[in-house]
């Protein structure tokens, strides 16, 4: 399966939409509160707000198979230390076949040198994306409630180091 990342296109909203709904209501509905996942799509998953992110994001990037897109991902870096992943998905089709993985490696190439750490912030009950990122080398940092509006959200923060030559 040969895989091409490149960077996310408008013409790529309806699907990077649907994996917004994929993954708040499918992925994470035993793990974030009741009223979240609409409250999230709401601020995240419109194609407004999407169209934003294209735009305004250092990294925007999708995987595709064939002229099919199965995964995405968008990070930037916070300051000089660190960069943020905001949001990898994979559709459940391609899962276990080392696209998230694929994904996460270009991100860390195009900050190497840019940024001394790759973080990203998960939900603390959602095991799959713990146990993906550690299998990734990336350590818990720090575990904490997110308050967003009138809800509490339990998360955790790992980061990787980019720079191992120190």
């Amino acid at each position: 399966m040969k895989i091409e990342i490149r960077s996310a296109q408008i013409a790529d909203i309806p699907t990077l939409i649907a994996f917004q709904k994929e993954g708040w209501f499918k992925d994470y509905h035993n793990v974030i509160p009741e009223g979240y996942a609409e409250y999230a799509i709401g601020v995240y998953g419109t194609r407004d707000a999407i169209r934003q992110q294209i735009d305004k994001a250092f990294l925007y990037i999708v995987a595709q198979v064939d002229e099919t897109i199965v995964a995405c991902a968008t990070a930037e870096p916070l300051n000089a230390l660190e960069a943020e992943i905001w949001w990898i998905h994979t559709s459940k089709a391609y899962r276990g076949q080392h696209v998230g993985r694929q994904l996460v490696e270009f991100i860390a190439a195009q900050m190497q040198g840019e940024v001394r750490s790759l973080c990203v912030t998960t939900f603390q009950g959602y095991t799959p994306t713990l146990q993906f990122y550690k299998r990734l080398g990336f350590q818990v940092q720090k575990t904490y409630i997110y308050e967003s509006g009138p809800f509490q959200i339990p998360e955790v923060r790992l980061c990787k180091r980019l720079d191992l030559t120190e």
